[in-house]
């Protein structure tokens, strides 16, 4: 619901915040008082069309702001909505705070809780929050995209079951097509696609990637490059471990090193080195046994490391041309070599799967004929409830029709386009609803749309403008009542210039003009028990307010407030 509404500097309001309420707000004032300006200011939260020549004397902006208070379903449809457009928004409490702000320079800047949105998005969010049905703001009710499921709405737990399964059979649909599609490409080229995916399979196949050791082959590579080094530091090794054509060789030097520590030994019976130094003159000699051995293992192959070599080549080489690894083309090679499969099976496959679609569309078709003979029932049931609402609202002759036209286009919703259509006078032909001229035929319409749909209606707060363009009397009174049945599940914000009407109010709104200095400016009253007494007696009586007007104001009030009790208390 719309909690509060900040103005300022738009037309002949300088600065006003309105606390609504939920059930029925009623705003009534004398002609050029700016309510107008009210239900401009909450069309400009919607998206509306700004214009620079609203902005008032005070400033080169104006400013207007909404709090809005969502119920939990409303938040959660509201967050997915910001989660498919991509915004990083927050909801923190069930608030919501819309504002935006119109500069004389033509620029206009929208905000959802602080976070700048073009007017696009913000027009999508707030369809689910608040409709304004005055003039042709009511289209925003008839969006023929919303026509079917104000239709299913109405239908009972068994259709829900069916269209339930109509949407898994169209997910089921779109899968299937989708699978033949690809297969049905991958096949188109035959003979070509078959040898290319063979040549990449055999060029993967040759790398023996699941064995492949890449550290290895590197190793051996490096070692090859590097064999004249390597051989030359073995061969100084050897010859410095045990040389002949050395005066002093390493095992020599170990040997005179022992020999001095057993007389050492010998002379001294506390030293006990010659033990420990034989340890380390073992492990030399293992050391110079295992250098010998690899020395004498050094075979290069010339062949075996070119082989090895274009090995190597051919890896780097696709790994950089799939941008992958080795795992990464063990995949690529394990995708390929399915993919040839369904190419060598593909005429098999191919009948698998179009018989597969075949059979899911057949029993589409079936399921959604049912579907649609369910709508058509039903719309027949809704058509008459509307024309009986239309009557109730002196649109006597009123037809309502619903429109159900029937294509092959496989939807989850069936194949059914709905569209609403209503001739509001005898001989005129049948069209939709927002192309009606009248804008107070629409907010009557509307009215009559939200009665019958009141309890299947989500969108929380509603909006009349003109409402009572064109009545009085018994249908003003008729149109009262509805408005306060259709305020048990919705908050509306309606403005009047009918007492029958505004009498039914929860919270009352007086809007008034004064000028301060050159300046008119327009000012809101949330109006208390007296305050509301005189308004209604204005209402009544004009200009001549006297005991009479103000005792048939209370008196109707007194009645109304009962009528509310009743009416309210029906569901109960």
């Amino acid at each position: 619901m719309l909690s509060e509404l900040y103005i300022r500097n738009l037309a002949i309001v300088d600065e006003i915040k309105i606390s609504f309420t939920e059930g029925l707000n009623i705003l009534t004032g004398e002609t050029g008082t700016g309510k107008s300006i009210i239900i401009g200011a909450i069309s400009l939260l919607c998206g509306g069309r700004a214009n620079t020549s609203s902005i008032g004397k005070r400033g080169d902006t104006a400013y207007v702001e909404g709090v809005f208070f969502l119920s939990d379903y409303d938040e959660k449809i509201i967050q997915n909505k910001f989660e498919l457009l991509d915004l990083d928004i927050e909801i923190e409490d069930n608030m919501l705070v819309i504002s935006r702000t119109i500069s004389k320079n033509g620029r206009s800047v929208s905000k959802i809780n602080n976070r700048t949105v073009n007017n696009s998005i913000l027009s999508d969010i707030m369809l689910n929050i608040l409709n304004v049905c005055g003039q042709h703001d009511s289209y925003t009710l008839f969006n023929r995209s919303d026509f079917v499921e104000i239709l299913d709405s109405f239908c009972d737990d068994e259709f829900r079951k069916k269209l339930k399964e109509l949407e898994m059979l169209y997910d089921k649909i779109k899968k299937a097509s989708s699978n033949f599609k690809k297969l049905k490409n991958k096949v188109s080229n035959f003979d070509e696609n078959v040898e290319e995916i063979k040549s990449e399979i055999e060029e993967l196949n040759s790398l023996e990637l699941e064995t492949l050791d890449e550290e290895f082959i590197e190793n051996e590579i490096d070692k090859f490059n590097n064999s004249q080094t390597i051989l030359g530091c073995c061969g100084n090794l050897v010859e410095l471990f045990d040389g002949e054509n050395l005066e002093v060789s390493a095992f020599s030097v170990l040997n005179e090193i022992n020999r001095n520590l057993i007389i050492l030994e010998e002379n001294d019976k506390n030293v006990k080195l010659s033990e420990d130094f034989e340890n380390i003159s073992f492990g030399l000699k293992e050391i110079y046994t295992k250098i010998q051995d690899y020395y004498s293992s050094i075979y290069i192959d010339e062949e075996s490391l070119t082989i090895l070599q274009e090995k190597f080549n051919l890896l780097n080489d696709l790994k950089r041309k799939h941008k992958t690894d080795k795992k990464g083309l063990i995949k690529y090679k394990n995708s390929l070599e399915e993919d040839l499969y369904l190419l060598e099976h593909s005429k098999d496959l191919l009948f698998e799967e179009n018989n597969k679609l075949k059979n899911l569309s057949e029993y589409y078709k079936k399921l959604a004929t049912e579907i649609s003979n369910l709508r058509k029932e039903v719309a027949k049931r809704i058509e008459k409830l509307i024309e009986k609402e239309l009557l109730d609202l002196d649109l006597k002759n009123s037809i309502f029709k619903i429109e159900i036209k029937t294509n092959n286009k496989i939807t989850n919703i069936g194949f059914d386009e709905v569209t609403f259509l209503i001739s509001t006078n005898k001989g005129e032909e049948l069209q939709e609803i927002y192309k009606i001229a009248s804008g107070g035929e629409l907010s009557r319409i509307t009215l009559g749309f939200k009665k019958v749909l009141s309890d299947r209606d989500k969108i929380a707060t509603l909006v009349f403008d003109e409402i009572d363009t064109g009545i009085s009397g018994v249908t003003a009174q008729i149109v009262g009542e509805k408005l306060a049945e259709i305020s048990k599940n919705h908050q509306l914000l309606v403005i009047s210039h009918l007492p029958q009407i505004s009498v039914l109010s929860d919270t009352h709104f007086i809007i008034s003009k004064e000028t301060v200095g050159n300046v008119t400016l327009s000012k809101v009253l949330c109006a208390n028990y007296d305050e509301k007494v005189m308004e209604i007696s204005r209402l009544i009586g004009g200009a001549n307010i006297n005991e009479t007007t103000i005792r048939q104001s209370k008196e109707m009030i007194e009645i109304a407030n009962e009528k509310k009790e009743r009416l309210r208390c029906i569901e109960k």
